[in-house]
């Protein structure tokens, strides 16, 4: 997948590189003659009208001031469009991601998959001291190369479902398999299930959740160092290898504090990727960067989906 990214990442960069010069050249062009011609031009014309007599001084200072608040007016709308313009450069990248259709690759014949089917049923969740549940008998199938977004208000229950698949929460009913085979069930309490479980899934934060006295490298070997299961040699490679794949080999000494948004965020993509996830969940990855982190994060996205 690695090797797959680099031969794709300078191409990636060249098509942003593009799309902003197309949206940012002409909107610093538009302005720019928008100010002129409706600010100066109309003052240069009532000042002319003046000079001439043709209007007396009321009517210019009348005048003036309902050409000031008519082309503030005007370019505040401009701006919006404009705006909307920008951010639909961003849409189409949510689109490409979610209609992109993955290549699968084979081995001597066999299909490299991990798995099939995620079947969730009828899983359930409640807060503690609420009296209404937060997932209510929810119930879905996603086939081995879906991409499934969840859309809903404010407070409908999609972290919650994230964090009830990545256990960190305990769905208080409710069967989670793969490819039939039941990994988790509500009614068994058993600490090991939930462990064993945890190993399918990925989970990007939307407010990143790193560990601020780590450096990027320790924050991304973390997790599988704390398992013991991996030679410290090969995980140190890995880690390094995806810290390149995502664009911050500059700053892998470098502690959260010291990274923008959006490098935070792709931090948080490779610490997921590390545990090599069957299933890898973003919540709302790009909701708490600018737009112009947006972009950073989402280059990230999508090249790993054409790997």
């Amino acid at each position: 997948m690695i090797s797959k990214f680099k031969e794709k990442a300078d191409d990636v960069e060249k098509i942003y590189d593009v799309a902003y010069k197309k949206v940012a050249c002409p909107n610093i062009i538009h302005t720019l003659s928008r100010n002129f011609i409706e600010q100066a031009g109309s003052y240069l014309y009532l000042g002319y009208r003046l000079f001439t007599n043709a209007i007396d001084i009321p009517k210019f200072t009348t005048m003036a001031n309902a050409t000031f608040k008519f082309s503030s007016n005007f370019l505040r709308a401009i701006n919006v469009y404009t705006e909307l313009r920008d951010h639909s450069l961003y849409n189409q990248d949510f689109i490409w991601i979610i209609n992109y259709e993955p290549k699968v690759e084979k081995n001597e014949g066999k299909i490299i998959d991990k798995f099939e089917e995620l079947d969730i049923q009828n899983i359930s969740f409640s807060y503690p001291k609420n009296n209404y549940n937060s997932i209510d008998n929810l119930s879905m199938k996603i086939k081995s190369g879906e991409k499934i977004a969840i859309v809903g208000d404010n407070g409908g229950g999609k972290t919650t479902l994230l964090r009830c698949l990545n256990f960190l929460e305990k769905a208080d009913e409710g069967i989670i398999r793969i490819d039939g085979k039941g990994i988790f069930n509500a009614s068994i309490s058993d600490k090991m299930q939930i462990k064993e479980a945890r190993k399918y899934f990925g989970l990007v934060f939307q407010q990143f959740n790193l560990f601020p006295q780590y450096t990027v490298l320790e924050n991304i070997k973390l997790a599988p160092s704390l398992q013991g299961k991996v030679d410290p040699d090969e995980l140190d490679k890995k880690a390094r290898e995806l810290i390149e794949t995502v664009g911050l080999t500059e700053r892998i000494g470098h502690y959260p504090s010291q990274l923008s948004g959006g490098q935070q965020q792709r931090v948080a993509i490779a610490r997921a990727l590390i545990m090599e996830p069957d299933i890898l969940c973003f919540d709302e990855p790009t909701s708490a960067l600018d737009p112009e982190l947006t972009g950073e994060v989402l280059r990230v996205i999508k090249s790993l989906k054409s790997a």
